[in-house]
């Protein structure tokens, strides 16, 4: 009987608190990713004017490293639309390859290259609306004008309030997944 335990348990013992730690945080940002959404839509914004889901992409990979962003902008669109049929089907793989550049962007623009945050963040965003748009106009029947007025004028207040607020909440959540709590 003793083995039979072991071999369900032992796995388990070889997940360090940082791994679990890493696990839980990257499972909050998808949970707040998928949600994030319907705060908004409850307002009747459209997600295209706040960006919720690029929020947490950029903050998980600021936060979590280049994996932790990764697996947000991956599992993120997927998640919701499973849920909720959002984002459409004909935006599920732009907005992910939008999504998984904006993850690796941040990440290399901040912990490799070593902007500060919000000129890594501000040099992502354009090339992740870049990728966005090109898969777009390729695969999509939209004028490319209304592409590209739908990811900057439309998406403006959203752009502004991410170069606002996720350079202190990154420095936030990194300095408590750290352990230091003042």
């Amino acid at each position: 009987m003793k083995g039979v335990i072991e071999s369900y348990i032992g796995p388990a013992q070889f997940v360090s608190a940082r791994g679990a730690r890493w696990a839980l945080f990257v499972s909050l940002f998808v949970v707040v990713s998928v949600l994030a959404p319907y705060a908004v839509h409850t307002f009747g914004i459209s997600g295209r004017v706040f960006l919720p889901m690029h929020f947490c992409v950029m903050l998980a990979s600021l936060v979590m490293g280049l994996s932790g962003g990764l697996v947000t902008a991956v599992l993120s669109p997927i998640v919701s639309y499973s849920i909720s049929g959002m984002p459409p089907y004909a935006s599920l793989f732009p907005m992910t390859c939008e999504l998984m550049t904006y993850a690796l962007c941040v990440w290399f623009f901040s912990a490799r290259f070593r902007l500060p945050t919000s000129a890594a963040l501000a040099v992502s965003m354009i090339l992740g609306r870049v990728v966005s748009v090109s898969i777009a106009a390729m695969v999509g029947d939209i004028p490319l004008r209304s592409l590209i007025l739908g990811v900057t004028v439309v998406a403006l207040p959203g752009i502004i309030l991410q170069l606002v607020f996720l350079p202190p909440l990154a420095g936030r959540i990194s300095r408590f997944l750290e352990g230091s709590h003042e």
